[in-house]
């Protein structure tokens, strides 16, 4: 057997169980050590006849522990989630992300020590207009680092418009349109976009406040050499955006030729050939490609001038481990562009497979009862994705998904690979499931107890005048009594995932089932300025409290009146649209819609 000492002074003092350990074997792991830290070892023989002396002194320096991300911006900020996001740190196999409420007191269901292999993961089922925060770890063979800095991140409002998305600049130029383009904006369900040419006076036919339900529109019908602006408002269940910023762009000459394709990167590269791909030209009928292994002066066969009449042509017959060059010219009836960007490749060795991502934007809220939708995932080889889901709010065929019912949903990607390409780390997308926008419907008219009833069968929250109804959570909302008047909305809410709030239901309740002969009156309806209110039916000559509303139930005012007699309100400042007046004098309650134009 032999003894071993290991120590970080030059044997001053031991590593604690490390001074004369015995060791039956000819090596031993010794561990409890500090990071990048310099230590010795030395080892002696001991037998029957006593021990030796120490062996030659061994130096070795610990690893240093791995260093602690860098967490950025949150970004994909909606009312019930965000994405995460950090920097690579250098030797981390995997990273731990903590999400709070509470400054890591506690943390979200789900969200505490979360393992995370890629630089960003979605963050869901959170409460809107609520802070919160996060931190994440790295990890490696030698451990998890410290906390990384803390990222401050609060959801948007529930109820809130989306912000202005921002255009970019036009492609596809032509003599008679363009192609406009603008970035997603999270929680658009699609867009509204404009054309002019005389700033925004007056509008190019067809292209007023028009419903896109993707990033671009091809806008024609247009006149050459003209210039033109064009401008775009995001829209979602809470409403419409303010406008982007504008664009301006001047269509071609009536017989120019066609702009220079724009060149994409290849995909699907092999051993043998790749796939080239480009953008759209509009007006172009074909495309000419050429593709060389030596900067053009000569061209691969078959492809000196090829015409092609896609977007994309499949590149075979070379050479493995070589650099290849390609560029594109789009062809109309006016002549040949000129080249597009060149766009360098190199084939792989043969026989050796290459790496492949998985490109997954974030998916905007849905809500039952909405279309199927496709789902917008690619892998960067060309390869088809397979989708999955372990929850049941929706169906998946064919890469379209079919939504079942509300709540947190989330979808992964993946790609499995060939005989070319690597598999693809998983990419997972989590989203909400809004419940339908829920009706109303009222029973029990004309007694003294009325039924409010959710179309909703589950998850419902009842509101009077606009403030939450602590009891109200049934699908069903007994109303008894004069305290019942007033205006009712219910919202529905599965896994955090809220629906729009129903239309009001506004409930008239007189205090007895047979109202009295005379009614409060009120006049001109529809009004623009001065509103008459007539409070007959109320005892005379003592106060009235008289109460104004919006439809959603929100109170906008408050005033008194006497019984018997006309009150005068001025009502110019208020918004067009519908209103509520409620009176009320002890048990009477008298309810009037208005008009205000």
């Amino acid at each position: 057997m032999d003894r071993l000492d290991v120590s970080a002074d030059n044997f001053a003092t031991f590593i604690t169980g490390f001074s004369d350990k015995t060791v039956t074997t000819i090596n031993n792991a010794v561990t409890g050590l500090t990071a990048n830290t310099a230590y010795k070892y030395q080892v002696r023989a001991v037998n029957a006849n006593g021990t030796t002396v120490n062996s030659n002194v061994i130096d070795v320096t610990t690893a240093a522990a791995i260093a602690a991300p860098v967490a950025s911006a949150a970004t994909s900020i909606v009312a019930t989630g965000f994405t995460a996001n950090w920097a690579a740190a250098t030797g981390a196999t995997s990273y731990k992300l903590d999400v709070s409420a509470d400054n890591f007191a506690t943390f979200i269901t789900g969200f505490s020590d979360k393992t995370v292999t890629i630089l960003n993961d979605a963050v869901g089922g959170l409460t809107a207009s609520t802070a919160y925060k996060y931190r994440v770890r790295a990890v490696s063979a030698n451990g998890t680092s410290a906390n990384s800095n803390v990222v401050d991140v609060t959801t948007t409002s529930a109820t809130a418009a989306p912000p202005a998305p921002v255009a970019s600049s036009a492609s596809s130029i032509a003599a008679t349109g363009f192609t406009a383009n603008w970035a997603a904006v999270t929680g658009a369900t699609s867009y509204k976009l404009d054309v002019s040419a005389d700033n925004f006076a007056t509008f190019i036919t067809g292209f007023s406040d028009k419903t896109v339900t993707i990033l671009s529109d091809a806008v024609g019908g247009l006149t050459a050499s003209t210039a033109y602006k064009y401008r775009v408002r995001a829209v979602s269940a809470n409403g419409t955006s303010a406008n982007s910023n504008v664009v301006d762009v001047t269509t071609t000459s009536a017989t120019a030729v066609p702009p220079a394709p724009v060149a994409s990167a290849a995909t699907s590269i092999a051993a043998t050939g790749f796939t080239a791909n480009w953008a759209a030209v509009t007006g172009a009928t074909s495309y000419k490609l050429d593709v060389s292994a030596d900067n053009f002066a000569t061209f691969i066969t078959g492809f000196s001038d090829k015409t092609v009449t896609l977007l994309n042509d499949a590149v075979g017959g070379l050479t493995a481990s070589t650099a290849y060059k390609y560029r594109v010219r789009a062809v109309s009836t006016n002549g040949a562009s000129a080249n597009s960007n060149v766009i360098d490749v190199t084939t792989i060795a043969a026989g050796v497979k290459q790496d492949q991502t998985i490109t997954f934007g974030v998916i905007a809220s849905k809500t039952v009862g909405g279309a199927p939708f496709t789902i917008a995932a690619t892998a960067s080889s060309g390869l088809a994705l397979s989708y999955a889901t372990g929850l049941d709010k929706i169906t998946i065929a064919n890469g379209v998904a079919t939504i079942v019912k509300a709540g947190m949903e989330s979808i992964e990607a993946s790609q499995l690979g060939n005989a070319t390409f690597n598999s693809a780390v998983t990419v997972k997308q989590t989203f909400c499931i809004n419940p339908a926008k829920p009706s109303i419907t009222l029973s029990g008219t004309g007694t003294e107890t009325l039924t409010l009833t959710s179309s909703n069968s589950t998850g419902n929250q009842w509101f009077l005048n606009g403030t939450a109804i602590t009891t109200g959570t049934a699908a069903t909302l007994t109303v008894s009594g004069t305290a019942g008047a007033g205006s009712y909305t219910v919202k529905t809410t599965v896994d955090n995932c809220a629906s729009a709030i129903s239309d009001a239901k506004v409930l008239i309740v007189t205090g007895d089932v047979t109202k009295a002969e005379a009614e409060m009156n009120l006049f001109p309806n529809p009004v623009k300025e001065k509103l008459t209110l007539t409070l007959n039916g109320f005892e005379v000559g003592k106060a009235v409290e008289i109460g104004m509303f919006d439809l959603t139930g929100r109170s906008l005012s408050k005033l008194t009146g006497v019984g018997g007699s006309d009150i005068t309100i001025d009502v110019s400042g208020y918004a067009t649209g519908k209103y509520l007046l409620q009176a009320s004098q002890g048990k009477r309650v008298e309810q009037k819609q208005f008009v205000k134009e």
